[in-house]
């Protein structure tokens, strides 16, 4: 379901930044791992990149929310590699004439 309301793009940018940022703490807690913190950060990831108009985010999500429900430390870090890359190379799209 597309979004009727256009997010500016600074919400954007921040989106992406705090989902990044998420992204670290969960790479950070390899010793002892936040199972419910990594379902809730892909949780929020699936349920609003669309919002966001990131819907690329999506499948990515879904497997960072499983992987926490299934407390699976073997896929975890690559999942996280591959939002960070995604987010990442979605970065440079959120720029504006008007910077």
């Amino acid at each position: 379901m597309e979004s009727a309301i256009k997010l500016p793009l600074e919400a954007k940018k921040k989106y992406l930044l705090r989902r990044k940022e998420e992204l670290v703490q969960i790479e950070r807690m390899k010793a002892q791992i936040d199972w419910d913190f990594v379902v809730q950060v892909g949780h929020q990831i699936k349920g609003n990149a669309k919002t966001f108009e990131f819907p690329s985010l999506v499948p990515l999500a879904v497997s960072l929310e499983e992987a926490g429900r299934n407390q699976d430390a073997s896929s975890l870090a690559q999942i996280c590699t591959e939002l960070q890359n995604l987010m990442g190379a979605l970065e440079p799209s959120l720029t504006s004439s008007f910077e």
